[in-house]
């Protein structure tokens, strides 16, 4: 399979959670299987297989940053990595940073697009 290069950010915390670092790393990945399963890249539901994926589905990194701003969250996702030791405020306010600088489109589920569209709109 051929291989591409993929962009993650690593978020790192101090002891009273605040967010000390954020750094971008590039990592190798393989081209994915059109028979992988997709999940959300906000609340993290399954969306389907990658091979019908919808191109009304994928939003540019710009629109999100919009969206972000405006106040739209993270939902379950984020509910699912507060059970780590960090608050939630915190933890949010690193989604929140780690998201604005980000520069990869992101995947979205029906609900999320809906969500999506109503801070777009603000």
């Amino acid at each position: 399979m051929e291989e591409t290069w993929s962009e993650i950010k690593i978020v790192e915390f101090d002891k009273e959670s605040k967010v000390i670092k954020v750094s971008t790393d590039r990592v190798v990945k393989k081209k994915v299987s059109g028979d992988k399963e997709t999940i959300c890249d906000l609340c993290t539901c399954k969306t389907g297989l990658f091979k019908d994926l919808q191109s009304s589905s994928i939003i540019q990194p710009e629109t999100m940053r919009k969206a972000i701003n405006a106040g739209l969250k993270p939902t379950k996702s984020m509910q699912r990595m507060s059970k780590m030791s960090i608050p939630e405020k915190k933890l949010y306010e690193g989604w929140k940073q780690m998201s604005l600088d980000s520069e990869t489109p992101w995947h979205l589920c029906d609900n999320c697009l809906k969500e999506l569209d109503s801070f777009i709109k603000k």
